[in-house]
């Protein structure tokens, strides 16, 4: 009798259906992935990388879901993706609870819906295609596509997750499920967007993680997260509650400050307890996991890399190997273990805990990244390597094996080493590879080439270049030709371009569009564009919209918009807001706004112009308070930099003599 069994495997790992019967042609990934979907309701969290618990006395491995401050936004989020297809991504730290609480989003949200899980190298053009192919017109019939920890699904090339393919998912109405450890994001964060200068790595995975608006999940709990935690009938929560101290809840029941500590504890002699060799296996798998090797580790790779880790471990008395594997392996406190297993394409494959990873701050040794180049299976395997370890700090070793790369005809890499020459500044070497790049067939290149030639003062070349890679819908490129446009002083052309890159989704230009329409004098035509962008799912339009409204005079739906801003995790709205007003020299205006900011955003974000603003109202001693409390020097020297930018001199010169003795009460600090 023919029939089909479906095994899916972890969350890094691939989905195998062994068929009996007749003989048939293998299924494709993509046919395993979709075969093996269920919907949203009926997910397993364990089988979506969601981390075990200590155990309860029912022996289950996940206590009752506490609900989060943030299970509001999340499901805001889910139905408007769900609704026009799109993205939702979740940002925190390892143990978070970032993975839990989006998967409690989806299942009340979306819980009849199909939820697939590809395999960390899935060609997601060819998934793409599939899920538009099939039918959606009913509810059940939609795809969500889960994607945990979504570092491991970008840098695969172009078959990998892209701008292109999540464009693809979301017209096909699919709703891309994501979370991100917050080192990662915020590495990819601090790259810039205007489609001009240098991002992080090649820039393509940066420029799609910018495109999506998140929600940041804190790590430590808020005093009404932990007091609903301390209400649950579950003994482990009311543990976690009383006893998490300064890790977060879900840090505390997943273990994970004592599995860092029980690593590091474990490098000392082994008649004290010790497991040098074995703190050497979890450290070489740690660090083969930063160099950004794709697939899980194999057991041998991780034997060939820990010998780096024991040239000065002699007097420890390491144990054998085997010891030390079987020690790294054990299952603790009813979790994990510092290893724990993952599907390798069929075959036993392992990773480290990654509440590990996320500790790890130490050098690589040179042997580690030359194993990681050597298990490599491809050159875009290799080149990510290459990227993780210019990312690293380790440039020198990154530039001589992209240089490698590129050097064999590899497109990508000379694309990269053109930006990296960009970086450092010397433009014609740059300018030479992303030739090199172009007539290899790299398409991102045009672009690069183009900006390129426009650092060179060569604008009518640089403007062919961007215009043709913005034709062919290379969204970066849109942005940076409108920028080129807008320099020239051809405001309806780079209008026209701003548009097409904004429809596309990128939410710079949804911003810089409305900006632009609405320093032309056409606030109504800007106010449709936000209203628009806010029913497309671009959130952070509704701060300019609130923007918008308040120049016009139109306080009461200012503030309504501003408030639905800041609900919705758009914290920087009141501070947008505030500099609005300061720009168009309307301090008084701008105070209450950025006092707000002040407070709603902490770190002093935002105080030396609250406290600018507060001297032109001659309100020196509360500004001089703001500084104390929240401000630096620096801060109280940018007060008067402000005020002589806004031209209000005499305010600038009364606070430049007031401000060292207005800031001596209770401080140490001065202007």
């Amino acid at each position: 009798m023919a029939g089909t069994a479906v095994q899916a495997g972890t969350v890094t790992g691939g989905i195998h259906v062994y068929a009996h019967g007749p003989s048939r042609p293998p299924p494709t990934e993509t046919d395993a992935a979709l075969s093996a979907a269920i919907p949203v309701g009926q997910a397993l969290p364990r089988r979506l990388g969601i981390h075990a618990a200590r155990r309860g006395t029912d022996d289950s491995d996940l206590p009752p879901y506490v609900p989060r401050d943030s299970d509001g936004l999340i499901r805001r989020r889910v139905r408007t993706s769900a609704d026009h297809g799109g993205a939702v991504l979740v940002v925190g730290d390892s143990t978070a609870g970032k993975s839990r609480a989006l998967l409690h989003a989806l299942a009340e949200t979306v819980p009849e819906r199909r939820l697939v899980v590809p395999a960390a190298d899935t060609d997601f053009t060819a998934l793409a295609d599939r899920l538009r192919s099939t039918a959606i017109d009913e509810e059940h019939e939609r795809w969500v596509l889960w994607l945990d920890d979504l570092d491991r699904y970008l840098w695969h090339g172009a078959k990998g997750l892209t701008e292109a393919t999540v464009q693809a998912l979301a017209a096909a109405r699919t709703l891309v499920a994501a979370t991100i450890r917050s080192e990662y994001y915020d590495a990819y964060r601090a790259a810039p967007a205007d489609g001009r200068g240098e991002a992080h790595g090649d820039g393509e995975e940066a420029r799609l993680l910018r495109r999506i608006d998140v929600v940041e999940l804190g790590r430590v709990w808020s005093p009404g997260e932990v007091r609903r935690t301390a209400e649950s009938p579950d003994r482990r929560l009311r543990e976690a509650a009383a006893h998490h101290g300064v890790h977060g809840v879900a840090e505390y029941l997943a273990a994970g400050p004592d599995l860092l500590a029980e690593w590091r504890r474990a490098r000392r002699h082994v008649q004290r307890g010790g497991h040098p060799r074995g703190h050497a296996v979890v450290t070489a798998a740690v660090d083969l996991t930063r160099t950004g090797l794709g697939s899980p580790l194999t057991r041998e790779l991780i034997e060939q890399a820990h010998s780096a880790y024991l040239a000065d471990a002699a007097a420890l008395g390491p144990e054998t190997f085997e010891e030390a594997w079987d020690w790294a392996r054990e299952l603790r406190l009813g979790t994990t273990g510092l290893l724990v297993p993952a599907d390798h394409g069929g075959k036993e494959g392992w990773r480290p805990f990654d509440y590990l990873i996320e500790a790890a701050d130490t050098p690589i040794p040179a042997a580690t990244w030359q194993a990681a180049l050597d298990h490599a299976t491809d050159a875009e395997a290799r080149l990510r390597v290459v990227l993780s370890a210019d990312r690293l700090g380790e440039r020198e070793f990154a530039h001589a094996e992209c240089e490698t790369l590129a050097l064999t005809g590899h497109a990508r890499a000379m694309t990269i080493m053109g930006r990296w020459e960009r970086r450092a500044q010397r433009f014609r070497k740059a300018e030479e590879w992303f030739r090199q790049a172009v007539s290899a067939g790299n398409a991102t290149a045009v672009r690069d080439l183009g900006h390129a030639l426009s650092m060179r003062g060569r604008v009518g070349e640089a403007e062919e270049l961007l215009r043709s890679a913005a034709e062919h819908g290379d969204f970066r490129a849109m942005n940076a030709l409108a920028s080129l446009l807008s320099e020239q002083r051809r405001p309806e052309e780079a209008l026209h371009w701003y548009r097409r890159s904004a429809l596309s989704g990128d939410r710079s230009a949804v911003e810089q569009y409305g900006r632009m329409l609405t320093d032309q004098g056409r606030p109504e035509l800007a106010e449709r564009w936000y209203r628009e962008a806010v029913e497309r799912g671009h959130f952070s339009a509704m701060a300019s919209l609130g923007t918008l409204l308040q120049a016009q005079g139109r306080s009461d739906e200012a503030e309504e918009w501003i408030r639905t801003a800041i609900d919705d995790g758009r914290h920087d709205a009141a501070l947008q807001i505030g500099l609005f007003f300061m720009e168009r020299q309307r301090p008084a205006e701008a105070v209450p706004w950025l006092r707000r900011a002040a407070a709603d955003l902490g770190a002093g974000i935002g105080v030396e112009h609250l406290a600018a603003a507060l001297v032109h109202e001659g309100r020196d001693e509360e500004a001089a308070a703001w500084i104390r409390e929240f401000g630096s020097d620096y801060d109280a020297t940018m007060v008067g930099l402000i005020l002589t930018a806004g031209r209000w001199d005499d305010e600038a010169r009364r606070w430049e003599q007031a401000a060292g003795e207005l800031l001596e009460p209770g401080s140490d600090k001065d202007a």
